[in-house]
């Protein structure tokens, strides 16, 4: 060999330069190459579980331990659920593996559930549109595959909100009433019991002795009997029906001449013909005999 004057003879390469590492010699790759992604062959769910995989030993490592559980039937009870776009007889398969407080009932008409008191109507069952709303809910539940418990679960926070929201309407409404009365007792004075009075039997003589008409539910929620207007309207009807109790003769013929006045008002009333100079000619004697009065007289009480 010729050494040139001023040459240092070149350092050969060390054990460790010349070998490559020991985990890209057992997977049989060159030094350069990255395992995983060789390892996952373009499958990025292969990719993905491999990042926590430290090197070739570890994987080898994993795969050894899995073949040992696979062998010894650790594995054999396990369910396998089913990816997200699988079709309807895989989801099937999978539930029916399912115990049974994890599965859904055959139909949805299975599941027994709980329903509040308040729910219900006086003969213990829901009205049909509360019955067409539950039974479409209950059928969703049904589809996605929920359990007896999720869709009680599920009720129960709804039946929750609703019963704060019923209770919060209960405190509105008895404010409402409370302001209606006061306005009503602003309005009437000393005549306020007498008024009353009066709007309570004219709802009894049009709508009957039994009638709930003064709670029936305005569209924003309060009662048709807390506005002051129907109110006033109401004993108006009763002052025009005769009604006034604190006025008149008593004793049976002071009843059977009032039970003619209001056949007469009431049919008026509603064939809308009370105003007619024949339905008056016919009240006049009536309202003479029994108050001394003509039934326009009568209209001049306090209204």
């Amino acid at each position: 060999m010729n050494i040139v004057a001023g040459d240092s003879p070149a350092t050969p390469p060390s054990d460790e330069e010349t070998q490559p590492a020991s985990e890209d010699v057992a997977a049989g790759l060159s030094p350069d190459a990255n395992w995983r992604l060789v390892a996952a062959d373009g499958n990025d769910k292969v990719a993905k579980a491999l990042e926590s995989v430290t090197d070739v030993r570890a994987l080898a490592a994993s795969y050894a331990a899995l073949r040992a559980a696979v062998s010894t039937g650790k594995f054999a009870n396990k369910i396998v659920v089913p990816e997200a776009d699988a079709p309807p007889e895989d989801w099937a398969r999978f539930r029916a593996q399912l115990p049974d407080y994890m599965r859904a009932p055959e139909t949805a008409g299975d599941y027994k559930l709980r329903h509040p008191e308040w729910m219900a109507g006086p003969d213990e069952e829901l009205d049909q549109q509360k019955q067409e709303t539950l039974d479409g809910f209950v059928e969703t539940m049904h589809g996605l595959g929920a359990t007896e418990a999720q869709v009680q679960t599920a009720l129960d926070q709804f039946y929750d909100l609703a019963a704060r929201g019923k209770a919060t309407q209960t405190l509105a409404d008895a404010r409402y009433l409370q302001e209606s009365e006061t306005a009503l007792r602003n309005k009437w004075g000393p005549d306020y019991d007498r008024n009353k009075a009066l709007a309570e039997r004219a709802i009894g003589a049009l709508f009957g002795a039994e009638s709930d008409v003064a709670n029936l539910e305005l569209k924003n929620g309060s009662l048709l009997g807390s506005l002051p207007s129907f109110a006033r309207g109401m004993a108006q009807v009763g002052r025009l029906m005769g009604e006034d109790p604190l006025i008149g003769m008593s004793g049976a013929g002071g009843e059977d001449l009032q039970n003619q006045i209001d056949t007469i008002t009431a049919q008026g009333m509603r064939d809308g013909n009370y105003y007619t100079e024949a339905v008056q000619q016919k009240l006049q004697p009536l309202y003479a005999q029994l108050h001394g009065v003509t039934p326009s007289e009568n209209q001049g009480s306090r209204g």
